[in-house]
């Protein structure tokens, strides 16, 4: 079965990489729940919306970057019914309930050269694939103790924000292949989104 076609990297309201829920483009049909799709096009759609329509100033720095991204993902992982942990929980920013278990869900930002961006997606999406469910545990952004609910993990999400000026490279052929071969060695689902008000190095 065949859920909507999801815009996985978009340019303003323009779909460059697509999905479909059988993952039959990124080579991990059988590795990925159609469960699974389903809840990353729903997070895609509102990232992609979130993203080009911020008019939050994006600070300069790792750190404060990183928590001003995540917070706008986050809110958008809650309005589609997901949890947002944020905090130091180990490993994720948040979930998507699906069935018994839960969808792993990780926010990243990077202000990278062209060359790369790649390699540290590759780094991002392996990290998450080797996280073992029983070490998710941490505090919560809202101080609160958090550890992973039981039940299956039968996904893992990444979402990757990246300067404005970035756009042309992410719909590059170069990089969609690229993300192709990371989907398809990590059985996870991508999402990489340029962030208005980020500029971000000169290019």
């Amino acid at each position: 079965a065949y859920a909507r076609l999801t815009p996985i990297v978009e340019k303003g309201w323009q779909a460059i990489f697509w999905a479909d829920v059988g993952l039959t483009t990124l080579g991990v049909a059988a590795a990925v729940a159609p469960e699974v799709l389903n809840a990353a096009a729903n997070l895609a759609e509102k990232i992609n919306r979130a993203y080009s329509m911020n008019t939050v100033e994006i600070p300069q720095g790792w750190g404060a970057r990183g928590v001003t991204i995540e917070n706008i993902g986050g809110q958008q992982l809650e309005a589609i019914g997901g949890t947002y942990v944020g905090g130091n929980v180990k490993g994720i920013d948040g979930t998507i309930g699906v069935g018994p278990g839960n969808v792993l869900v990780s926010f990243k930002s990077h202000d990278l050269t062209d060359d790369g961006l790649l390699p540290a997606i590759r780094r991002d999406m392996q990290s998450l694939a080797a996280l073992d469910p029983d070490e998710v545990f941490g505090t919560t952004r809202g101080g609160t103790k958090y550890s992973l609910p039981p039940g299956p993990v039968p996904g893992r999400i990444v979402v990757i924000a990246v300067p404005q000026n970035q756009a042309q490279y992410i719909i590059s052929p170069q990089f969609i292949n690229g993300l192709r071969q990371l989907s398809e060695e990590t059985k996870q689902v991508p999402i990489v989104r340029t962030v208005r008000n980020w500029t971000g190095r000169a290019r």
